[in-house]
């Protein structure tokens, strides 16, 4: 990665050696900016950049100064092994690099080149840019990227999100990119029918059976227990599409809260014929969800093994379904249809 920085040259040479970077992320988080190049689990970069004009860290302290666009970003490598580069609000963009945005964009154009990699996603929340509808619509929006990460604004609403502005985010999100809701409170009903891939990793008390019913998406993920939600709630859901002819849906994975005086009561679970999981399928035949990562790293104990069992619809399309009991207070149904490529 120096080398790539040092000049047009020593990028082309990299760019030659072919070495393909796994992602890059843009973050705008918590008045921090920078980005994520990531190549594999154990070479992972994290640069940041600072306002020389507030920042900490003086002249003194740099390890090195790259120079790159005509601009020069004096860089220092902290006690975690991330990187922090200067620019200088103070200055005229005629004279050198005055914000975090230009200094993003001028090592990344240079990385992407380098390593063959793309914008993968951004990582942000709604302070952490100064027009965030228009970056969200010219960055997010326009480019498709594959993942949007965000996240509450410290001080503005605590850890509570606003669901107009989610709603709104959604409305215009691509139906390629991935939207993962950091943890906090989403107080506000939000829609869920526009076939995204969406993960919530926020608290919604509001969330019932009838938003369930109504929701449409490829792939959604709901990490904190629904207290109003009820095993059978989501059964039923499965059971609606075994007869349905709808192939959108890939996968849910949804915890719900157990409460044992309904959790007892089966009368409404709809009787659905179950097969025994075919571990025989070979996971480069069909879309990817993550259930096939569980599959593949070994997450899944012999217990969940057993409860993992197979659906076939009508018109030959099959899904997975894995029921588990976490603790004595929360229950979790994992649910993936096997689509072919």
């Amino acid at each position: 990665v120096d080398i790539s920085l040092l000049s047009r040259r020593c990028c082309n040479m990299v760019r030659s050696m072919n070495i393909k970077a796994e992602s890059l992320i843009i973050r705008h988080r918590d008045n921090r900016h920078g980005f994520t190049l990531k190549f594999n689990e154990d070479a992972i970069i994290n640069w940041w950049f600072e306002d020389a004009a507030i920042s900490e860290f003086h002249s003194v302290e740099f390890d090195w100064v790259h120079k790159i666009g005509g601009m020069e970003f004096a860089t220092k490598v902290n006690s975690n092994n991330e990187m922090r580069s200067l620019y200088d609000s103070r200055l005229k963009p005629s004279n050198g690099c005055a914000d975090s945005e230009t200094a993003i964009e001028t090592f990344t154009n240079v990385l992407q080149k380098a390593f063959h990699v793309d914008i993968t996603g951004y990582h942000m929340d709604r302070r952490g840019v100064i027009d965030f509808p228009a970056f969200f619509l010219n960055r997010v929006v326009l480019q498709e990227v594959k993942y949007f990460k965000f996240g509450p604004c410290d001080g503005e609403y605590g850890d509570e999100y606003d669901g107009r502005c989610l709603d709104w985010m959604l409305s215009h999100l691509p139906v390629g990119t991935k939207m993962i809701v950091e943890s906090g409170e989403l107080a506000e009903e939000i829609r869920i029918d526009r076939n995204h891939c969406l993960q919530l990793n926020c608290s919604m008390n509001w969330f019932t059976a009838q938003h369930l019913r109504n929701a449409r998406f490829q792939e959604l993920i709901i990490t904190q227990p629904l207290y109003k939600l009820k095993s059978s709630d989501i059964i039923l859901f499965v059971y609606n599409w075994l007869h349905s002819t709808e192939r959108t849906t890939r996968f849910f994975d949804i915890s719900y809260g157990v409460r044992y005086e309904h959790e007892n009561d089966d009368s409404d679970i709809p009787a659905m014929q179950m097969n025994e999981f075919d571990d025989t399928r070979n996971f480069n035949d069909f879309v990817p969800t993550p259930l096939h990562d569980l599959l593949r790293e070994g997450n899944l104990d012999d217990e969940d093994y057993s409860n993992l069992m197979d659906i076939r619809r009508a018109d030959g399309l099959e899904a997975s379904v894995l029921w588990r009991q976490e603790g004595l207070q929360e229950g979790r149904i994992i649910f993936s249809v096997w689509h072919e490529k």
